[in-house]
């Protein structure tokens, strides 16, 4: 009887043992395994109240990058807003990486492809992917040209379709997009693919990367109506190289400004003048500078059209803010968009410094390309804008004005 309680006592001992090592294993199992859309975590972490720093890693292999666009750059028809992105020039056409520049959650991922003309079908283009760094931080990191293992090994189901037949200003293809959400774990430094030059279908070279910082914690500027906008990140736009501190800051902020093509050496244009990332609101209340929209903007059927043409905007250029420019989507001037950067006056109606513009009952012009623009500032909300012939004169008169509002 002795001998039976100590062989089954032995092997009971046995089994214990067998499940406390397979307990622990499934504990490494769990704890090292990326998350994925089957593993979701219940929140992220809070973010500490400063966050310079947060970031530790160059999101991007840096030697090969010539230039970072600020914060704030304009192209109508489709940034007739100041653009709340940073673009990226290289001098190489060879793969760039990029990485993960903090511990973080990539908790969505868009697919964009690209239409073949003579198949018809889409193609896989680029990739983009939201990282969450903490609750409320969201990177975006846009148009990887090749995904890392990271992101194929725990690539998660389409759970949210496809849009197809998407037509952008400055692309020379047909778009369709695939979302995906994830909760993919990464650590900073992590290896998450490649972006590059790509050949246009003129023969120029475009790379296609860039960046976003989203800040929700941070409340909007109380002085913007932002349900004209349509988007709930461009209120919370911050710059993205402060979030990293010491060399690391100073190594992206060095390469802030263009590589202008009217010089004949392609010369670095360096911003100089604070702030040196870029500004995206430039709107100031009382004056015509900022972003202005056609009257009834709200209630318009398609919303998702970026490059709807009633948009019109009295900015300052995103590389010498002593420049001043007018970006114009279209709508007053027959359907064509363009834009002009120009050194502003301080005095008189003819291209009279925006912020500078109140409402006084006159009537200002500015000097646009092949004609002029007449405006007039009804009140803090309402604008008066016309196109016409001809160069800007010390009286001038409305004919047809068109009625913007923000």
């Amino acid at each position: 009887m002795i001998f039976v309680v100590q062989l089954i006592m032995k092997k009971l001992k046995v089994v214990l043992i067998v499940v406390f090592l397979l307990l622990i294993s499934l504990a490494v199992f769990l704890k090292t395994r990326p998350p994925s859309a089957d593993n979701p975590l219940s929140s992220y972490p809070k973010c500490p109240g400063d966050l310079a720093g947060i970031l530790t890693v160059p999101l991007i292999e840096l030697k090969h990058i010539t230039s970072i666009t600020p914060l704030g750059n304009l192209n109508p028809p489709g940034h007739t807003s100041p653009v709340d992105h940073n673009y990226f020039s290289v001098d190489t056409d060879n793969k760039v990486p990029v990485y993960a520049p903090a511990d973080g959650w990539i908790t969505d991922l868009v697919v964009i492809l690209a239409k073949d003309e003579k198949t018809s079908k889409y193609v896989d283009r680029w990739i983009t992917l939201d990282i969450e760094i903490c609750q409320g931080l969201k990177l975006t990191l846009a148009n990887l040209t090749e995904a890392s293992s990271i992101l194929k090994d725990n690539w998660p189901k389409n759970d949210n379709g496809c849009k197809y037949g998407i037509n952008k200003s400055g692309h020379d293809f047909t778009e369709g997009q695939c979302y995906y959400h994830s909760n993919i774990k990464v650590r900073a430094g992590d290896f998450l693919g490649y972006t590059q030059n790509e050949i246009n279908k003129d023969g120029t070279k475009s790379f296609g990367f860039e960046i976003w910082a989203a800040n929700y914690n941070q409340s909007p500027p109380a002085n913007i109506d932002w349900s004209f906008y349509d988007d709930d990140r461009y209120a919370h736009i911050m710059c993205t190289f402060d979030l990293y501190t010491g060399s690391l800051k100073k190594q992206f902020y060095d390469k802030l400004g263009t590589v202008d093509s009217k010089f004949t050496d392609s010369s670095f244009i360096k911003r100089t003048i604070e702030p040196i990332c870029g500004t995206v609101n430039q709107n100031i209340v009382g004056t015509i500078q900022g972003m202005w929209f056609g009257e009834g903007w709200k209630n318009r059927k398609d919303k998702n059209n970026p490059e709807d043409s009633r948009q019109f905007s009295f900015l300052h250029w995103n590389i010498d803010p002593t420049y001043a420019e007018i970006g114009n989507a279209g709508e007053i001037s027959n359907g064509q968009p363009d834009q002009v950067t120009f050194l502003p006056n301080h005095s008189g109606t003819i291209d009279r410094e925006p912020s500078e513009v109140k409402a006084d009952n006159k009537i200002y012009c500015y000097n646009f390309r092949d004609g002029k623009i007449l405006t007039q500032l009804v009140d803090d909300r309402h604008l008066r804008l016309e196109y016409q012939s001809g160069f800007c004169e010390r009286s001038e008169t409305f004919k047809k004005y068109f009625n913007y509002e923000r």
